[in-house]
């Protein structure tokens, strides 16, 4: 479904469950991200990009001065209790309850007038294709407009990064923030965490390639604890080199030579990692604005290798899923993304071969694995924005 389609859905819904019009619609994609993985909060490189699965958050005044959230998704009513420090209990509307903490840190909204909020969404949920920013973001960008708070775009994705990382007590970094907000459908963004900067490029349409997404149908019941420890390490070896080397200050200045001086080898395995998917992001920046995809696909598959062997956040079954996808003469490369321990793998598919490249590798895979996996054909598309 476009998002033309979406908005207008959303409007419906929100007529019918609120008995009057909308004031306007908030919309969020969620995104992939190319190359670059793990390396936002080490103030590495990446490429993300939004894509054509969004979360849109319908607006409009409330006559009690109350805020009321109707999931369409989840079909369930939510009026916060913002005095319950704990929350509450169902994981969707944790989400909505840790956005609204998170402001009121800064503007007084139940004070204001109310509103009746409408949540519709397409992201795939829990699958690394960052539903939890798309759904922050979109619903910043409504209580934005609603209450007129002036917020700028920096503002929100700051303010979605902190929802993250204080309220929801994940150690992430701004990949999904940046790319949810700031990805264009014709341009490619490779971001440097470091200092929070945005290359940004023209690019051509994927010419005869498409993007394909399979979900292992794995829930990412480790991605949560090991997350946390994979941070830990990277800053436990930043800590080791920095008292050896004191003009390393930043991960950035770390060079192939220091990891020799490390005696751990998983904390080596984890820098190690990270080099090198600097160094492939910076490749396939430039791949991608040349359209070398045969180039771009190999970076995928020694992405994919790095983060199973070195950064170990792979598991079975996305090794499986992509080492079956590489074999299939329409893929050009594979590789997880996100968190890992489950999730989805990104695929580059060429368009006029690959009709039947999910279906091959889904079936083979539930041959293999005895799980039937969904997969996804996206686009790029507009970042977050507002809808009157």
């Amino acid at each position: 479904m476009n998002l033309p389609t979406l908005l207008e859905k959303t409007k419906q819904l929100f007529i019918r469950k609120f008995s009057t019009p909308c004031s306007g619609i908030a919309s969020c994609p969620g995104r992939i991200n190319i190359l670059g993985e793990h390396t936002d909060y080490t103030g590495g490189l990446s490429i993300p990009a939004a894509i054509n699965r969004w979360t849109l958050v319908a607006y409009g005044p409330a006559k009690r001065n109350k805020i009321t959230f109707w999931s369409e998704n989840f079909q369930d009513f939510y009026s916060p209790d913002l005095s319950n420090n704990n929350g509450p209990g169902k994981s969707w509307q944790k989400f909505l309850h840790a956005t609204l903490k998170c402001l009121l840190l800064e503007f007084p909204l139940n004070k204001k007038k109310g509103v009746n909020l409408l949540i519709y969404g397409t992201v795939p949920l829990g699958k690394g294709l960052s539903s939890s920013a798309s759904l922050e973001l979109a619903l910043l960008h409504a209580l934005n407009s609603h209450f007129q708070l002036k917020l700028q775009d920096q503002e929100m994705v700051n303010l979605a990064k902190k929802i993250e990382n204080d309220y929801l007590k994940v150690p992430s970094g701004f990949l999904d923030q940046y790319a949810c907000q700031y990805s264009k459908t014709h341009k490619i963004n490779k971001i440097d965490f470091e200092n929070l900067t945005i290359e940004s490029s023209e690019i051509e349409p994927l010419e005869g390639m498409v993007w394909v997404c399979i979900d292992s149908g794995i829930k990412r019941r480790l991605a949560a604890s090991e997350y946390s420890t994979r941070v830990d390490q990277c800053f436990e070896f930043l800590k080791l080199v920095s008292s050896q080397f004191p003009s390393v200050k930043t991960f950035r200045d770390v060079e192939s030579a220091h990891l020799d001086s490390i005696k751990d080898l998983t904390l080596k395995r984890r820098a190690r990692h990270m080099l090198s998917e600097n160094r492939r992001t910076q490749h396939g920046f430039h791949a991608l604005i040349d359209g070398d995809w045969l180039e771009l696909g190999r970076l995928l598959n020694k992405s994919h290798a790095s983060l199973s062997q070195d950064y170990e956040v792979s598991c079975q079954e996305l090794d499986f899923l992509q080492s079956t996808a590489v074999t299939h003469g329409a893929c050009l490369g594979s590789r997880m993304m996100g968190g890992g321990f489950g999730g989805c793998t990104l695929n580059l598919v060429k368009a006029e071969i690959g009709t039947n490249f999910a279906t091959d590798v889904t079936e083979r895979y539930y041959k293999h694995c005895g799980i039937k996996a969904d997969y996804y054909v996206l686009q790029m598309v507009e970042g977050a924005r507002t809808h009157k």
